[in-house]
Formats: C-alpha cells, sequence, structure tokens
C-alpha cells in the first residue's frame, strides 16, 4: 500500500526538482536510469512484539533455514540496516571479550585462509 501511494508522490517531488534544477539526476531522461533513480524501499514502523524472545528464536529461524537475510531481520526490528549493524558489532566487539553466544562474532573482513583451516580441521 505505502509503494501505490508513495511512489506517484515521489516520482512527482523528483521531477519537479530535478526541472528546477535543485538536484541532479545524470540519465534522467533514459527509462531505465530513471528507474534507476526511482528505485527504493518503504519501511514503515516495525510490527511489535509481545515476546521478544520467541520472535528472535523465529527470526533465527527463518535467517537459517533462508527465508530472510539477516539485514531484513534488522529492518523488521527496528528499522535498521544489518550491514551498518554488522560492521559496527564487529568494531565494538573488539574492545569487549567474545560474548557467550553459541555463534561466533561476525568481523568486517575474515581471512579465506582461516576459513579454508577450520574447514580443512571439521572433516577430520
Amino acid at each position: 500500500m505505502a509503494a501505490d501511494f508513495l511512489d506517484p508522490l515521489y516520482e512527482m517531488w523528483l521531477s519537479e526538482e530535478i526541472a528546477l534544477g535543485r538536484v541532479k539526476c545524470p540519465g534522467w531522461q533514459n527509462p531505465i536510469i530513471k528507474e534507476a533513480w526511482l528505485s527504493k524501499d518503504w519501511s514503515g514502523a516495525p510490527m511489535p512484539n509481545i515476546d521478544p524472545l520467541k520472535t528472535m528464536a523465529a527470526d533465527r529461524g527463518y535467517v537459517e533455514m533462508g527465508a530472510q537475510d539477516l539485514d531484513d531481520v534488522a529492518l523488521n526490528y527496528n528499522g535498521s540496516s544489518g550491514k551498518a549493524n554488522r560492521i559496527k558489532n564487529a568494531r565494538q566487539f573488539k574492545e569487549v571479550p567474545q560474548p557467550p553466544w553459541p555463534w561466533p562474532v561476525v568481523t568486517e573482513k575474515e581471512d579465506s585462509k582461516d576459513k579454508e583451516d577450520k574447514e580443512d580441521k571439521g572433516d577430520e
């Protein structure tokens, strides 16, 4: 519903701003490039939940089975960016000890050789 209502308003606003010269969008006359300029995701307020632990377990299950990704979870939870959250968490976890979670902390850059070594040890 938001896209059906907001998309035309956004396109009209952006078209007017371009016509007045306040916004520059190179290639606006090309329909493919115009579509790229207009691509966006509308997200509303996150759904409230009564039992956050059950919601967390459900989200984890959806991620594990591939029905959604961590970016979707972050967007649904509080409207944030999953990628930005992971980068910030990796930086903060360097300052504090490893949390007692059953899953490893995601780092900004994992060395692929380390990953291969871990996989080789797991096969033995």
